[in-house]
């Protein structure tokens, strides 16, 4: 199988319990907490080789990834495609992980992963932590000529996670694009960038400049008269 160059890490949330009613003291619980925090999810993307009679063929798929799963705990795994649960146990760990293959690389699908105690606690089948984990779609566009040559535009990526798009509406925003009129991201791109107080003052100087030549002249011309009549009318009293 070949391997995608990019390794995908997850970015997750998850929960921790601790249960008052639970049949594990605190010290119990404690360390079941410490070693259900180490339990981490990944996944990978892989293209593999299928042989078919007339030609060989290739075929998307992820291929999830659960470290540090310890005998206290098992895994409940779930999906929003078919609703399928599965049960993965340290029965399964292989190289030092459980791996479990997912088939559905055309749609977005969101996985629920349950972490739960196992017999060999003092507290079995009590939840002690959950991980949400979504992984994306392979794009149709992706293998397209013009994506080869627009390898950023968001449009083009081997794996995305927005709706499907029609081929219309796809020829639309790679339009677009070319012409400049939306980025990488496919927002639409501002046609002028916003201009600083100090640029809006330059230009309304220099757009009402004669306006406010003349004001000034008219208040000086005001202020000039003022200070003489003034000034006159003190010298006539002899101030």
């Amino acid at each position: 199988m070949k391997k995608i160059i990019t390794f995908f890490l997850v970015m997750f949330l998850f929960t921790i319990n601790v249960n008052a009613a639970s049949l594990c003291s605190y010290e119990e619980q404690n360390e079941l907490n410490s070693k259900a925090a180490n339990i981490r999810v990944s996944y990978e993307s892989v293209t593999e080789e299928i042989q078919f009679e007339d030609m060989p063929s290739t075929r998307d798929v992820f291929y999830i990834t659960i470290l540090n799963v310890t005998e206290e705990f098992y895994i409940l795994l779930k999906n929003d495609i078919n609703n399928e649960e599965v049960i993965l146990t340290v029965d399964d760990i292989s190289d030092g992980a459980i791996t479990y293959k997912w088939d559905y690389a055309e749609t977005v699908t969101n996985f629920t992963i349950q972490v739960y105690t196992t017999n060999k606690t003092n507290c079995a089948e009590e939840r002690y932590k959950t991980i949400y984990l979504t992984t994306p779609r392979y794009n149709e566009f992706y293998k397209y000529e013009i994506c080869q040559e627009l390898p950023d535009f968001y449009l083009c990526q081997k794996y995305v996670t927005f709706a499907p798009i029609s081929r219309s509406e796809f020829a639309t925003k790679i339009n677009n694009y070319q012409n400049g009129n939306i980025d990488d991201d496919g927002d639409i791109k501002e046609e002028e960038k916003d201009e600083t107080i100090i640029d809006k003052a330059f230009n309304f100087v220099d757009e009402y400049k004669w306006y406010i030549l003349g004001a000034i002249s008219i208040i000086t011309i005001i202020g000039i008269t003022i200070y003489r009549i003034k000034t006159k009318k003190q010298r006539e009293l002899g101030l």
